[in-house]
Formats: structure tokens, sequence, C-alpha cells
């Protein structure tokens, strides 16, 4: 692989997880769109090879946010006692 190849991969993670960082906290159709838009754009920059990379992202994204969600509402749950503990 030559230098410009490589530096054509590494621009291409580097765009994922960009695309990964701004989204993490998105919330609102609007910036779910947004974020529709931009993994389409980077598929269109750097070809149809990518798409899968950038679905992974997107699904990495959104198990994540699932995640995450999931956390904060085991916060505030209170706690099950079991019976004789």
């Amino acid at each position: 692989m030559n230098n410009q190849k490589l530096k054509t991969v590494y621009t291409l993670f580097s765009d994922c997880w960009k695309l990964f960082k701004r989204f993490i906290d998105a919330e609102s159709d609007e910036q779910w769109q947004e974020c529709m838009e931009e993994a389409t754009r980077i598929v269109e920059r750097y070809g149809e090879g990518t798409k899968p990379l950038v679905l992974d992202t997107l699904e990495l994204l959104e198990n994540t946010k699932k995640e995450m969600q999931n956390e904060k509402v085991q916060q505030f749950r209170p706690s099950v006692r079991k019976e004789g503990a």
C-alpha cells in the first residue's frame, strides 16, 4: 500500500470517528437526519466500498446511545432487595 492510499484510509477512519463523536449526543430527529446525511457524504467521498465501515459506525453509534440510555434509567430505578437479604 502506497502512502497516498494509506493516507486516504486514515482520513476515512478519521471521518467515521468524527461522525461518531459529533452525533453521540444527538437527540432530535433533525440531528439524526443530519447524521445520516453526513454518513451518506462519507460514502460518496470515498466510494461504495466504504459503505460497510460507515454502516458499522452508525450501528456502533446507535448501540452506544442505547447503552447510555439504559445506564441512565438504571441510575434512577430503586434497588430491589431480595427476600432474606
